[in-house]
Formats: C-alpha cells, structure tokens, sequence
C-alpha cells in the first residue's frame, strides 16, 4: 500500500518599471523602443495531487495493482499594466557624435492591459494494471483507467491602444467568456513481450481511448524489436513502429475568434469550445542503439536514435509571448525527422557526466494558409499557398554538455558545469498569418551553469531511528553565469500608420538558486 501526496504554489508578482530594446526594421533602419510602465500583473498557480496504489502478488507469475488519484489545480491570471512607448531612429554613423544616440521620435502612444482570468481544473482517475507471466519466455501487461475531468474557465480581459490622447475604436479589443467542460476518459491497454531468445526480444501491444466529449474511440497498434548480435554482445539495437493518438484536452478545444461590427468598431473577442475536435494522428518509425564501452578503466555507454513521423489532424498554435493559441481545427498535416545522440559515463570516478546532440527539423501544412502574391509594380494579384512551413517547435541544433566532479577525498563535494546551445525557434506576430513559420524572428539559445552540492550526514542508516533527520543536501546553482541575452518572447506594437514592430523580450540573465533537501 503506498500513498503520495504533492501541494506546489508558485505566486509571481511583477511591478514593470521601464525598458529599452533596440532592434532592426526591414528597411535596415535601426529602431529604439523606449516604455515606462505603470500597474502590476499577478500570475498565480495551485496544483494538489494525491495517489493510492495497493500492490498485491497473487503468484510469482500474476501480480496486480489499483490506482487512485486526485488532483485539484487553480490558475489566476491578472493584469493592470499600460505601457507608453515612443519609437525612435537611431544613428548609425560612427563620425557622428550622436552616434547611436535616438535623433529623431517617430511615434509616441500607450497601451492598457486589464485582465482577470481564473482557471480551475478537478480530475480523479481510477486505475487497475496486471502482468502476467504465463511462460518463461512470455510476459503480458495489461490494464484499465477511466476518469473525470471538470474544466472552469473565466476570461475577462479587455485592452486599448492610444496616441495623441486619442483612442480609435479599431484599437480597442474586449473579450469575456465563462466556458465549463465536464467529462470522461476511458482508456485500457495490451501488452505481450517475447523473448525470442536470449539475444531478441519482440515486443507488440495495442492501447485504446475513448472521451465522452467528442465521442471518439481511437486504436493505438504499436510493435518493437529488438536484439543483440551475437559476436558483439555489448551493442544492442531496436527497432519500433506504431500508430499513435494524442486525444485533445482543454486547451486544445478552446478557440478565440475576434470579430468587429464595422471595419473601425472595437475588436469583441468570444472564446467557445469545438467539442468535434478529434485526436491528433502519427505514424511512427524509431531505430535506435546503445554501445556499452569501457574507456578510463569506467564504463561508458553511447545510445543514438533516428525517428521519423507522419502527423494528420494536427491541431496547429501559435505562440503569443507565453501563451499558445491553439487553432481548435484538425486542419493542418506535419512531419517530424531527426536524431538524438548521446555519451555518458564516468569522465571522473564516482561522478556520471554526458554530452548530447540533438537534431530535429518538423513542418506543418495548414489549410487555407496562403501568401499575397504581387506584380513588379507592387499590385496584389492574388494568393498561393504556403505548403509546408516551420512549426514553433522546429528547433534544427540541440547541443548539451553536462560535466560533474567531487572533491578526491570527499565525493559528498561535488560541482558541475552544464552548457547547452539551441538554434532559434520561429517566432511570429499573432494576426498576421503571413508571417507565420517564417525565420525572421529566430534567435539561437544558449547558458552556462554552475553548481556546487554537499551533503551533510547527520545519523547513520542502520541507526537512526524513524521520523529522525537522516541527512541534508545543499545545492547552490547559478543560472546562466555568463549572462547570455536569450529570447522568451516576443511584444508586437503598432505604429500610427499600423506597421507591427517585433520587440524580443530577454530572459533573466543571471538566477542565483539555493536549495535544501532534507531527507529522515
């Protein structure tokens, strides 16, 4: 019998001051935002979970297991922030003396956000799983889940953009919703493995889902191989195929369409549920190995894998500064491709180490998603499709380094540098669908951290006594020492004669991290 129950609130609270950003227009003129903010935002979020599990071995060859669990989560989301800004040129001479100074304001305007937006979520979910194991050579897994979900979300947000004290109502949006989403999944899986013998292993099973909001029962079929060569009995090799269905949740379901009474009327946003949405659909192919290696006199293992992947009734997003906004149409097709690689072992005795490369590239095609296609003398003549362009996942380059090392007489000491690079992910501004995949946006991801740990034994284990502290551990990190500027985010503001300017917004450059795990 085993019981687990979790509590995690996360409160944020931001006061923004001012900022400054200067950045490149298509005409290679460069541009400086200046903004003074005034208000707040407040971004709170509660998770409970609780769990019951109960083991029973009815045999060697049959065991059983029920599951049971709760969890309860609460979102706030609420803003009152304006922001005026003032765009500026800025000279590029370096003869000048106003080099880099702003010489001449374009455009000065403000902007107000209002929002109070409550998420709550209820979910229980019930459990039985068995393995049975009726031959030497065989083992079958099978098991059932079924549960409730209860979704309750209130939107209310409005906003309003202004210059020269004047607010046109084009520039005025207002959304208030109260959505409410009841309902049941069902799901159950089969599993058989075989050893075919001592080097190969077939592995073949099917998993079924059914949700009572759109009604639909998908069939996953999914098999793997597997094998070890006889002369090299330190490699081994897999490979798998299948046919996977990623049912919809809420956020999926959920579609904001924005309408206007007349041209310049203000923007009246209504969010509803498409409760039609089907699950998304991929075909898979997976190969992949592992090489078992010694090199220092320590082990060390090397595992690849390549994947390729067909998807249909993909639900496609947009990324709106931290937000997605999903589409809540199954109208887009996509492909993913790439290869993960990795090497880890004992670089220094006692401490695991690894190095990782990952290579990915994935498209999507979106109906209807189209280009204004124009003549030499600049005049619209009609439109073409997009075809395949990037999804806001499409990360080409993923680089990582992870090096751990101890104190030689004092292994409890330890320090680690973790390094990762990632190319740029494609950003585009939301309502402008033209620029949708595009590259313009990308900026490549990197950090460097620092880490030191010690642990501290305060009882022996085969002495202390139950409920008595055991030992503490004491990790101080530092995030991004190097303090590189990385991108999160975008701000789109428009100017008077409504161009979109794209306005990157930095991570934090630096984070000191202090934490203590204490263990009885």
């Amino acid at each position: 019998l085993g019981l687990l129950t979790t509590f995690a609130h996360n409160d944020y609270r931001f006061t923004p001051e001012t900022g400054q950003s200067t950045f490149s227009t298509n005409t290679n003129q460069f541009t400086r935002l200046f903004i003074v903010y005034d208000g707040r935002e407040r971004m709170q979020y509660d998770m409970y979970q609780g769990g019951l599990n109960l083991k029973h071995n009815f045999s060697g060859r049959f065991q059983t297991e029920l599951l049971g669990g709760l969890v309860y989560s609460r979102e706030l989301e609420y803003r009152d922030v304006e922001a005026s800004y003032s765009l500026a040129d800025i000279n590029r001479d370096p003869n000048s003396p106003d080099f880099n100074q702003a010489v001449r304001q374009r455009d000065i305007g403000s902007r107000f956000d209002h929002s109070r937006n409550n998420l709550t979520a209820r979910v229980a979910t019930a459990e039985a799983r068995a393995r049975w194991i009726p031959s030497a050579r065989h083992t079958i897994r099978f098991g059932l889940k079924t549960g409730q979900e209860r979704i309750e979300d209130a939107l209310n947000e409005y906003s309003f953009a202004d210059s020269a004290d004047y607010v046109p109502d084009g520039r005025r949006s207002r959304q208030v919703s109260d959505l409410d989403l009841r309902s049941t999944r069902t799901q159950g899986y089969v599993q058989h493995s075989i050893e075919l013998d001592t080097l190969r292993t077939l592995t073949y099973g099917v998993r079924a889902h059914y949700w009572s909001v759109n009604g639909q029962t998908v069939v996953s079929p999914r098999v793997q191989y597997s094998f070890v060569p006889r002369k090299r009995p330190n490699h081994s090799y897999k490979v798998a195929a299948g046919l996977y269905y990623q049912p919809p949740f809420y956020r999926e379901l959920r579609d904001q369409q924005g309408t206007r009474a007349t041209p310049g009327s203000p923007l009246i946003v209504q969010a509803s549920l498409n409760p039609a949405l089907r699950a998304q659909r991929s075909a898979h192919f997976i190969a992949g190995n592992e090489i078992r290696f010694t090199q220092f006199g320590r082990p060390f293992r090397f595992t690849g894998e390549a994947y390729v992947k067909y998807l249909t009734d993909v639900v496609p997003y947009d990324v709106d500064n931290v937000r997605l906004r999903y589409f809540a149409r199954n109208n887009a097709t996509a492909y993913v491709a790439g290869f993960d690689a990795r090497v880890a072992g004992e670089f220094v005795k006692g401490a695991e180490s690894w190095f990782s490369l990952g290579v990915l590239t994935t498209r999507e095609n979106i109906e209807g998603d189209s280009l204004t296609r124009y003549d030499a003398d600049g005049n619209q003549t009609g439109r073409d499709a997009k075809g395949y362009i990037r999804r806001p996942q499409d990360q080409r380059l993923n680089l990582g380094i992870f090096f751990q090392d101890h104190l030689p007489n004092n292994p409890s000491v330890r320090g680690y540098v973790n390094v990762v690079f990632g190319t740029g992910l494609p950003f585009s501004p939301p309502g402008l669908p033209e620029l949708r995949g595009t590259s313009a946006l990308t900026r490549s991801y990197r950090r460097a951290d620092l880490g030191f740990s010690k642990v501290v034994s305060l009882n022996a284990r085969q002495n202390h006594r139950a409920g008595q502290l055991e030992s503490l551990w004491i990790g101080l990190e530092v995030l991004n020492v190097l303090q590189a500027n990385n991108v999160g985010g975008y701000s789109y503001i428009q100017d008077l004669n409504g161009r979109t300017y794209s306005v990157p917004n930095y991570l934090s450059r630096r984070v000191v991290n202090l934490r203590v795990i204490a263990r009885f």
